[in-house]
Parts: structure tokens; C-alpha cells; sequence
């Protein structure tokens, strides 16, 4: 059976528009519109990509759930909690003035807080942020936004790591939401300062994975190249759920094309790392990383030396070890074959244990 054209692999043609349409907004505009149409539509559609799998032997190791999840984007989708909350903030009664003073007035005290590098928001502080309605929390933040330096978001990370500890006084989500997302989309991500680096990566364990998901595929959009940046998408998968990860590695194989760059290798590490290969085995995962093997093996000469590629191949290899195609198993010893790395023995082990 001839080996599919990776090309050929594409989303439907609406969702693809839709989807350039969108990271083209990202990368113009400091702050997107999480509930912008087009972001909508690439999450809710109900048609499938014309030609999801393209090699021929990974629907062999499908069951018909796994296959139909490899068919459709989720319904289910983080967006739609989010495009829920958003509309229920907008629905609320608009703040009195009263209310505003009250919100400016927190709002400088937690800025003088974030100064002072304290360990703890007061109680007296805890008190009148849990009394503040939804949109003035929202309001707040907004606030607080215009005050925020670089080394002020690194301590308000610190603070909320401490406090979610307790019960978060502060919705994460809508810090998420408000405070980073922009500076994590479009240009802005070229200038993010290593102290929100370190912030966020400090702060990723308590972020929702829906909020996440969000800001994961805008962000792939870019290349992920320096070492930071790499750590930071690192800290921000561990987070997500096993749907949201499948969706995030679902996107990023698609993007990628022979030969496939190194950058492109560390982020499917960092994914990998996430989706240990034990979870893998006899998921429709699995069938991503079949559908990656022809590039692979296009790339394996021009990298056999590469000790980055062979780190991809000892995180691949193990979790194929459900599929029994002999085409596979052959690609795969190919692979192993021309890679004259340092881990070229462990590549072998590993190749070796797949008939076990």
C-alpha cells in the first residue's frame, strides 16, 4: 500500500481560513477576543478535517470511539465555559460609583502589596475582595493592568500561589484571562520579560486548564525557540487535561512538514513529556504520531546526529508499541538505522522491545 502524501493532510477548508484568520488577529493585536467568532467556529464545528490520519496504517489500531475522536474537534470545548462566564459578567448591573471608588481604592493597596513583595493579602484586603461582585473583580484587574511592572506580575504570581493555597480571595481565571493573555499573544510574546516568565511558570500548577488551552495554540503559532520560553510551554501543558493535550498535539503535528525544524522537535518533547508514553498505548494519540512518521523518516539523515531528535524518537518509539503494522515497525527501524547519535544503543533497546 502506497505510503499518503503528509501534505494532503489539511483541516476543512472553512476551519483552515478560519483558523489563518484568527492567529493573524493574535499576532496583529496585543489582546484578542477569546470569544471572537472565528475562534468559535474552529473549536465547535462539527466537520471533521478532510483527511485527518494520513498514513494508511494507523486506523488499523483504532477502536470506533478513538477513531470518531480522531475525526472531530471537541464540542465540548473550554471556550464554551469561558464565552459563558464572559456573557454572564456583561449581564451584570453596572457599578455604582461608590463601588468604583471602592475598586480603585483596592486596587492601589494591592498594587502597594505587590511593591512590598508581601507573603499574604491582609485580611482586611481578603475581605473586601470576596465582597466585590463579578464585574468589579473584572474591573479591578483592569485596574490593576495599567499598574502592573514586570517584576510586580512576578510578585502577584508569588501572592497567588500562596493564597490558592487557602481558597483563592481572587479568581484565577479571570487573572488568566486579563492579566497575562495579553502579553502572551501576538508581538507581545517577542518582549515578555523573564521575571512573567518565571511568574507564570510558578503560577501554572493553579492555572485552570481551560483558561490554558486558550492561549496554546496562538502561542504555537510563533516559533518557540529560546530556552525560557521553551521551560515556560513546558509548565503551561502540565496543566491541561488529557482531552486538551490531545487537542494541542492533534494541532501541532499538523503544522509540522520534512525537515522538521528543531524548535519544532523541543515542543513535541514538551508535549510528549506531558502524554507519557504509557498513556498513549491503544489511544488514538498513538495515530498522531503515526500520521508523523513519514516526516520522521524524512528528516532522520539530515538529524542522525542529533541528539535532540533522538530524545523525540525514545519518547515515539515506546508509545507505539501497540501497533502491530509490520510498515510502521519498518519505518521506525529506518529511523533508528541511520540515527548516529549518542543514544543510538538505547533507539535500538527501545526498537527491539516493540516485538516483546
Amino acid at each position: 500500500m502506497a505510503s499518503c502524501d503528509w501534505g494532503a493532510w489539511e483541516c476543512h477548508p472553512d476551519l483552515e481560513q478560519e483558523w489563518k484568520l484568527f492567529v493573524q488577529e493574535c499576532q496583529k493585536s496585543a489582546k484578542s477576543d477569546l470569544t471572537s467568532d472565528l475562534w468559535m467556529n474552529f473549536w465547535r464545528s462539527e466537520s471533521p478535517p478532510s483527511n485527518d490520519l494520513p498514513h494508511p496504517d494507523c486506523l488499523e489500531i483504532l477502536d470506533p470511539v478513538h477513531r470518531a475522536e480522531a475525526n472531530t474537534l471537541p464540542k465540548d470545548s473550554p471556550t464554551v465555559h469561558v464565552e459563558e462566564e464572559i456573557n454572564s459578567k456583561a449581564a451584570d448591573v453596572a457599578l455604582t460609583d461608590s463601588q468604583l471608588q471602592q475598586i480603585n481604592s483596592v486596587a492601589l493597596e494591592l498594587a502597594d502589596i505587590l511593591d512590598m513583595q508581601c507573603d499574604s493579602i491582609p485580611d482586611d484586603l481578603k475581605d473586601c475582595l470576596c465582597s466585590l461582585p463579578a464585574n468589579g473583580m473584572t474591573a479591578l484587574l483592569m485596574e490593576l493592568e495599567s499598574q502592573l511592572t514586570n517584576q510586580k506580575a512576578y510578585n502577584f504570581c508569588s501572592l497567588l500561589c500562596e493564597e490558592t493555597a487557602e481558597g483563592p480571595c481572587i479568581n484565577v481565571a479571570l487573572v488568566f484571562e486579563i492579566l497575562f493573555l495579553p502579553m502572551l499573544t501576538g508581538n507581545s510574546l517577542e518582549n515578555l520579560s523573564e521575571e512573567v516568565k518565571a511568574g507564570l511558570i510558578k503560577m501554572s500548577d493553579h492555572f485552570p486548564s481551560e483558561c490554558v488551552s486558550h492561549l496554546l495554540m496562538p502561542l504555537l503559532a510563533h516559533e518557540v525557540t529560546s530556552p525560557s520560553l521553551l521551560e515556560l510551554l513546558s509548565a503551561l501543558i502540565q496543566p491541561l487535561s488529557e482531552t486538551d493535550c490531545y487537542s494541542l498535539m492533534r494541532y501541532f503535528v499538523q503544522q509540522c512538514s520534512a525537515p522538521i525544524e528543531e524548535w519544532r522537535i523541543s515542543v513535541l518533547n514538551c508535549i510528549l513529556s506531558k502524554a507519557r508514553p504509557s498513556s498513549l498505548e491503544g489511544k488514538a494519540e498513538s495515530s498522531l504520531l503515526i500520521g508523523l512518521l513519514p516526516i520522521l523518516t524524512a528528516s532522520s539523515r539530515a538529524l542522525s546526529t542529533s541528539e535532540l531528535f533522538a530524545s523525540l524518537l525514545l519518547k515515539v518509539i515506546p508509545a507505539l508499541k501497540c501497533c502491530s503494522s509490520t510498515r510502521v515497525h519498518g519505518e521506525l527501524a529506518t529511523i533508528v538505522q541511520e540515527n548516529k547519535s549518542f543514544n543510538k544503543k538505547a533507539l535500538s533497546d527501545a526498537l527491539k522491545s516493540l516485538g516483546s
